[in-house]
Order: C-alpha cells, then structure tokens, then sequence
C-alpha cells in the first residue's frame, strides 16, 4: 500500500487551470472550489534543538530570502536540500521545491528519505509530476514539483506540430494563492532559474511565433517578454513570502569588461536587466564556490562567499553570516545566535585560501 504525508492546511480556493495555448480538444471539466496542497507541521519538539531563553520554545530564525549561484556542479541542490532537512528536523516543518531542472538533478532531494509520487488531485488535474519525501513515519519532508517542457517548441513548429508548452502557465497558476500557502513551509526552493527562464521562453515562441532570421522579425521580443515575467516573479512574488526562500541560479560574465576593470565581472545570470538589478529584492545572496581544502591536499571543498569581491556580488544583511562560510546551517547562522541568544560557537567560518607566494625570479 503506497504512503502518503499527512495534511493539515486551511482550505482556499485554488486558480483555474490553464487553458490551451493553441486548439485543440476540450479539456476535460475541472474542478474550480479545490483544496490546495496541504502539509502537516510536526508536534514534536527534538530535544537537541536550541531554545529561546524567554519562552523556552524552539528559536525560529528569520525566514531569509536569498538569491543562492554558482558554477555548475558547485553544490547548490546539495546543500539546499541540507538547510531544509535541518529545518525539519529543528521545527518540523516540511519544504517545497519548485523544480525546473530534469529529474535527476532533484536526487539531493530525494535522498532525504522515502520518494513516493504524490496522487493528489490537486496536481492531477493539471498533470504535474510532484514526490513527495518522507520519513520513516510518513510524514512530509520535502514536497518536489516538476515543471518541465520536454518537448522541442521549435522543431514542433517547423515541423506544423501543435505546439502547446504548459510548464509556465502551470507555474504561474499553480502560485495564483501561494502567499496563503507559503507559511505552512519551512523553506520554498526555485531549482533553477535557467530552467524557469527556459519555460518561459518556450511559452514567448507560442504567443509570438516568428521565424529566426527572417525578414522583418525580430527575435528579442521574446527575451523582453520573458523578462517582464520573471521580473514579477522575482520582484513581486518571492521576496514576499513568508517563508524562506531559495533562488537558485547560475553564474554570468561580463565578457566586456576586462578584469579588475570598474564593476562586477561576474554576478547571477538572469534574463535581460534582471541580472544586474535582482539583488535589490533580496537581502541575502551567496555565492557557493569550490576551493582547495588546505587540512587535506589535493582535495576540494565547499564553500559559500557571504560579501562582495572584485569579482562577485554577494551580500548577508539578517544573517552577517562569516566570510567565507562553510554550507552548513549552523555556520551560517552562527553570528545571529551569538547576537540574539549569546551562543558562541568556535570556529565555524571557512578557512581562507592564501594566496600563493610569487616565486623569486632567478
């Protein structure tokens, strides 16, 4: 008998799906009045858990907004998916990932325990593939939604196909009343921005079909369509949920500027202007990078940069986590407990790299 997590959340009406770019058959009747997802918040308060010496009840941090980049392979899923275990295992409280990128890469995920697939009609009815994490008492600790557009809008085109690309739309109804919803999370995870800003392209092409190239067509009306819509997303919606939330995304280079040339060569890659205006709407943003482990060579490790450099924004406003910062959840909280709870903690931040001696030239 297949499990599934419990739910408890107050009942609120949930958007109308979408409805079809292009004709085609009717859609089957759907059910307007429909219970969003729910989730059940955990009784349990662990004995290991720091308490707030004025209550005695578990201290609940801030709940952080952050815009979290990297190279690829850098860490990022991983160490996302560490952050809300802890939260679940802290306060009890479950986590969702919004997921973009193909299947495998949400495995970080997944081996936070049992994946079972989510049959709730909720997601059903619009066709959207959702695992559900659990723990050996089934309940929910991460709930992971797939939004994915495997299909080739442009060779479906060339090719006179239908083309009916669905992961956007159904994205963006799936959050029509997910400010209602977001508090009931531990930590709501957007993984990754490339593959968002990919589905909605695929969506531009449908709304404004033209051909690449062609006489009198410009193509960059489909970057500026796509870059009002992450724009809302990103400035209207995320930072306002209350919740943390995790944007992940990948890095960019100014390919025109020269290094140490004014400004920042590399920064979050975005769409359009959102690359370098996002961070107005976030008061964290870390950079996870790779370095050299010094305790153990010719090995690597892991680690965050919470303040801008030369090269790269970042920035720890409610945190003023250490840098650099080791990925870990006490780490980076570690200068908040100390200030609000006198916690102090011994080493917690990375250890820097040096800077290799210039050899003396014979």
């Amino acid at each position: 008998m297949r499990r599934t997590a419990a739910r408890r959340v107050p009942t609120i009406a949930a958007a109308v799906p979408p409805t079809d770019i292009v004709e085609q058959e009717p859609a089957p009747e759907y059910v307007v009045e429909q219970e969003a997802p729910q989730v059940e918040v955990a009784p349990e308060v662990l004995p290991e858990m720091t308490l707030d010496p004025k209550t005695g009840l578990p201290w609940r941090y801030p709940n952080p907004h952050c815009l979290l980049y990297g190279e690829g392979a850098s860490g990022k899923t991983t160490f996302v998916a560490q952050y809300m275990y802890r939260l679940y295992q802290d306060h009890g409280l479950p986590s969702l990932v919004l997921a973009f990128d193909p299947p495998g890469k949400m495995w970080p995920y997944y081996e936070l325990g049992e994946a079972v697939p989510c049959e709730e009609p909720f997601y059903q009815q619009w066709g959207i593939p959702v695992m559900d994490v659990l723990d050996p008492e089934g309940r929910l600790i991460v709930r992971v939604e797939q939004y994915a557009e495997p299909e080739n809008i442009n060779l479906a085109q060339a090719a006179g196909m239908q083309a009916n690309p669905k992961a956007w739309m159904n994205f963006n109804a799936r959050l029509a009343s997910f400010g209602l919803e977001a508090p009931n999370y531990g930590a709501v995870a957007l993984d990754s921005m490339t593959g968002l800003i990919y589905a909605n392209m695929c969506l531009q092409r449908v709304v404004k079909p033209m051909l690449a190239f062609a006489s009198g067509t410009d193509t960059r009306q489909w970057y500026s369509m796509a870059t009002d819509d992450v724009e809302g997303l990103l400035k209207s919606r995320l930072p306002w949920w209350q919740t943390a939330v995790f944007v992940i995304c990948h890095v960019a280079e100014d390919k025109n500027k020269e290094e140490y040339a004014e400004g920042k060569l590399r920064g979050v890659s975005l769409i359009g202007r959102l690359s370098g205006n996002a961070i107005q709407c976030y008061e964290e943003m870390w950079r996870m990078t790779v370095v050299p482990d010094l305790n153990k060579p010719g090995q690597y490790r892991r680690e965050l940069q919470t303040r801008s450099s030369t090269l790269y924004s970042a920035t720890s406003l409610i945190l003023k986590a250490p840098n650099p910062c080791s990925p870990d959840y006490d780490a980076l909280w570690s200068n908040y407990r100390k200030k609000k709870l006198g916690v102090v903690e011994e080493s917690v931040a990375a250890p820097s790299v040096g800077t290799p001696a210039r050899r003396r030239r014979r």
